[in-house]
């Protein structure tokens, strides 16, 4: 049985008595220690929506005394090194040392590979190494702190299959376990972890006013489940949460079964919800556990229950069957799809791919709903929006009160109109156990906070590096024992390099987010130059231009900014100043967008690209053009940024053929930002009640498209335009045309999480 669910272990059931003790406090910034008195002007809300420092309350019983100080493994371990005069580098000789160790056996080497690379003449001649073989340097990795061992306890499964006497068969398997509180101690204790943990619930809200419909959910602490359990436990009793994820995995790629399971969890039929349809006394094994109800711990899972399982599995069927057309009409759309360089471009359709996977759900359902539209029925639209509606709104990484309700909102409403469905003859009814969990998603992330903490899609990419690479590393024969070894050799150097980056952290900086400082050194390492900041919006582009000098010439024929110099003229006139024949001209350039809580707490490169297409030369394939779709500021924003209430009302859909530069020579304030030729598109208005996407078209002045060239500061991000095919799209249409020859288009709210907060969450508030 393939166990997708994750489970989240409680010692007791969950009691929704208040709890008065607490204490509040708002999260402002640090105050300022300075004399000087400043002015600020910050705003109270981020760009999502939600406050920039939530109001908390905190659960003060929990928190309120320290029992003493443990002495960590890593304070023993530097301790004695310095009592026996060693480096932090010992077992290891030097720095250098440890670096190559780190390195032969985190790059996924092979142990016969690594051992011929230490009998290399070179290696040997040029290195003064410690070790010699892999004998030798295995043993210098195994004197390094080891975390909780392995042991196997061998089960005896009776099969289903019967012998040649008519018996079944018994078959022998490993269990291969370690002590989970060996685990959650050896966790705990780790100084590497010491500003991340919490040992105690809080609550946040949106408002000072700290109502019940002003709650904010983030991370498990935030939940309900964390605070209500609390108060079962002594004064001075902490929670340590532990997450279970399991999910088998098939080790041999071209022969062979063998097959892994990372965690072994017992469960329920899996065709029947656990929490609220299936009799208490069939509910498997772990219907007896005396202080804990499991199942009401199983946790929305985004991966299998919603991409693979209501998306790809049954959606996508049912809604393609009630097309014009069938398969063989939504795969043309797919091909004909606009490009994006955020979405997977299905070239050869979605009927040709053989190996699914989440990357390939998630890219059809940003472009689904748009495959459908003209070639479908309303209704069907309808049900198609509501779902993906709920998939991205489970996806927020924080949620609110308000959030929360619109989550359930459009399942209640998918539910009043997935009769379509069933009136139409392609299924007789929705007794399916993935599409009936998305009623538990809102009160799961109430009590244990947002579902994407719980998404088995970050066990399924360990799967790559801690069973299927270290399969391939072994002798293929007693794989497990040798897996195991390998594990324990992984983590002890995983748990080695935190070691120095703790004791010797200038020599081994800590791993860093990736915020505006790490943005900036990003753009450096790819030739960007950081530009002026407008609001709170910041440009990269290339120090140097990909193309140049390009003559007006070509960037009228390849670049199609056809009416490139009477739009220049109009700028430079502006400016006082003159055109000129050349212009160096860049491939891209890249849009800091801010961070939202509900996506992302870091800051996002939005890369928008205007590049024309390359001819076919010898064994090189032909290069399409690549010119980007954007929203753009209709004026030029003043130095505080937008009073708008509502993002949309500043912005136009604009697509963008060149950027460009003028020389320095024509005066600092007209060179002081590269410049846009773009062609405009319609302004947005009501958005179409069936799918909920705004309709935009070319906007026209006297009977030629409207151009216009504007500064990069006036681009806030890019965009994707879907276009409205019809009923039957013109078979000789594709996706690097089909934005000239299509006249309508539809605004994609489901390119990324973020246009779904800007178009959906946001415009619906």
């Amino acid at each position: 049985m393939d166990i997708d669910a994750t489970l989240l272990c409680d010692p007791f059931p969950i009691d929704n008595t208040d709890q008065h003790e607490t204490h509040e406090n708002h999260n402002a910034q640090p105050p300022n220690t300075s004399r000087r008195t400043t002015v600020e002007d910050v705003e109270d809300k981020e760009a999502s929506g939600l406050p920039r420092w939530p109001w908390t309350q905190e659960y003060l019983r929990a928190t309120q005394s320290t029992l003493g100080h443990g002495v960590t493994s890593f304070e023993a371990r530097h301790t004695e090194n310095e009592k026996l005069g060693l480096s932090s580098w010992h077992p290891f000789d030097s720095q250098d040392e440890w670096e190559l160790v780190r390195w032969l056996m985190t790059a996924g080497i092979r142990q016969m590979a690594i051992d011929e690379y230490l009998k290399l003449p070179i290696t040997r001649g040029c290195t003064d190494l410690s070790f010699h073989n892999k004998r030798t340097f295995f043993e210098k990795v195994d004197e390094l702190p080891q975390g909780p061992g392995w042991t196997c306890e061998p089960w005896d499964i009776t099969r289903d299959v019967l012998d040649e006497q008519g018996k079944p068969m018994v078959e022998t398997v490993e269990l291969w376990k370690r002590n989970p509180v060996d685990c959650v101690r050896e966790l705990i204790g780790n100084p590497a972890f010491k500003d991340v943990m919490r040992y105690a619930p809080e609550k946040l809200y949106t408002t000072e006013a700290r109502r019940p419909e002003d709650c904010m959910f983030d991370e498990m602490w935030t939940g309900d489940w964390w605070w209500d359990l609390q108060k079962h436990l002594p004064a001075d009793a902490m929670i340590a949460p532990i997450i279970l994820s399991s999910d088998k995995t098939q080790l041999s790629t071209f022969s062979g079964d063998k097959t892994a399971w990372p965690c072994l969890v017992t469960c329920c039929k899996e065709n029947h919800c656990p929490k609220c349809t299936v009799p208490p006394n069939k509910r498997g094994e772990l219907k007896d556990l005396p202080h804990c109800d499991i199942f009401a711990c199983i946790t929305p899972d985004l991966l299998h229950q919603l991409h693979k399982g209501v998306f790809k599995d049954h959606l996508v069927s049912r809604a393609t069957a009630c097309v014009e057309g069938g398969e063989a009409e939504v795969d043309c759309q797919f091909k004909a799809m606009t490009a994006h360089p955020d979405l997977r471009h299905f070239k050869k359709g979605i009927l040709l791919v053989s190996q699914w996977t989440g990357t390939e759900y998630k890219n059809m359902e940003k472009v689904f709903l748009g495959v459908l539209t003209g070639a479908s029925d309303p209704a069907v639209l309808r049900a198609v929006r509501l779902v993906l509606d709920f998939i991205y709104y489970a996806h927020f990484k924080a949620h609110s009160s308000d959030s929360l309700t619109k989550l359930e909102a459009v399942w209640d409403e998918f539910h009043a109109n997935k009769h379509i469905f069933v009136d139409k003859g392609i299924r007789d009814n929705f007794n399916i156990a993935k599409v009936h969990s998305g009623q538990h998603y809102g009160q799961s992330i109430q009590n244990l906070g947002t579902a994407d903490s719980y998404n088995t899609e970050a066990s399924e990419c360990l799967h790559i590096d801690f069973a299927k690479r270290i399969y391939r590393s072994t002798n293929k024969k007693t794989y497990l024992s040798q897996m195991t070894s390998w594990l324990a050799r992984q983590e002890a150097v995983s748990c080695f390099q935190s070691f120095l980056a703790w004791a010797e952290p200038s020599l081994v900086p800590a791993h860093q987010g990736r915020g505006d400082k790490d943005l900036d050194t990003a753009a450096e390492a790819d030739g960007m130059d950081t530009g002026a900041e407008v609001g709170t919006e910041s440009y990269h582009i290339a120090k140097k231009p990909g193309f140049g000098h390009v003559k007006v010439q070509m960037l009228v024929k390849s670049f199609g900014c056809t009416d490139f110099l009477h739009t220049l003229e109009d700028f430079l006139r502006k400016q006082s100043r003159q055109h000129r024949t050349c212009f160096p001209v860049y491939r891209r350039m890249h849009v800091s967008l801010p961070a939202l809580q509900q996506v992302l707490h870091l800051p996002k490169k939005d890369t928008i690209r205007t590049t024309p297409a390359l001819r076919a030369q010898g064994l090189k394939k032909a290069v399409p053009a690549h010119f980007n779709t954007v929203l753009a500021c209709k004026f030029p924003l003043g130095p505080l940024g937008s009073d708008q209430s509502n993002p949309l009302d500043e912005l136009c859909v604009a697509h963008i053929h060149t950027i460009f530069r003028l020389p320095e020579d024509y005066g600092k304030q007209a060179s002081a930002h590269p410049l846009v030729y773009i062609e405009w598109f319609t302004t947005f208005h009501t958005p179409i009640v069936d799918v909920g996407m705004y309709k935009v078209s070319h906007s026209t002045r006297c009977h030629h498209r409207r151009v216009l060239i504007i500064p990069v500061t006036q681009i806030e991000r890019s965009c994707h335009l879907i276009p409205v095919l019809g009923h039957q799209m013109v078979q000789s249409w594709m996706s690097e045309d089909v934005l000239d020859q299509c006249k309508t288009f539809y605004v994609n709210p489901y390119l990324c999480h973020d246009d779904f907060v800007l178009f959906h969450y946001l415009h619906m508030n």
